[in-house]
């Protein structure tokens, strides 16, 4: 898989599938797996907007829990 360099995704983009991928997120929660396959349906479908819904269904029960 290969994404332009000005993608706004390149990041997760080269990221992803590595071991360097997010782990910061088990650091509080225990999601790294959601959040990698939640990775790699971007990498496979290129739907900006799902993602985008994705993380927000994702992040917002995490976010809530912080309050």
């Amino acid at each position: 898989i290969q994404e332009k360099e000005d993608s706004a995704l390149a990041a997760i983009s080269k990221l992803a599938f590595t071991d360097k991928h997010y782990v910061w997120l088990g650091q509080r929660w225990n999601s790294e797996e959601d959040f990698f396959n939640l990775s790699a349906g971007y990498l496979m479908d290129k739907n900006l907007k799902n993602m985008a819904n994705n993380l927000n269904a994702f992040f917002n029960p995490m976010k809530a829990d912080l309050d």
